[in-house]
């Protein structure tokens, strides 16, 4: 789940970071961007889910998420693929 929640920031901080330079702002709004993201890791890191829940983008919230299983020849189950839409 962490891996996930990490992934998920970085792709969040990484198109912070390029929209602002498309909007001509240079380095201090990718800063910027990365201290909220690690702010709101810490409050998902220290349990208070429903805190970091309201302070996420808009965008983060409607991810879906997509696990999909596949049994293999020993009868087990495998995840063959993950989506984060």
């Amino acid at each position: 789940m962490r891996k996930q929640v990490v992934s998920l920031i970085l792709v969040f901080v990484a198109s912070l970071g390029a929209w602002g330079q498309a909007a001509g702002e240079g380095a201090p709004a990718t800063e910027a961007a990365v201290v909220a993201a690690r702010a709101w890791l810490a409050l998902t890191d220290s349990g208070k889910y429903a805190e970091s829940w309201q302070q996420a983008a808009s965008y983060l919230q409607k991810a879906v998420e997509t696990v999909t299983p596949m049994r293999c020849e020993d009868g087990a189950w495998r995840v063959s693929g993950y989506f984060i839409q």
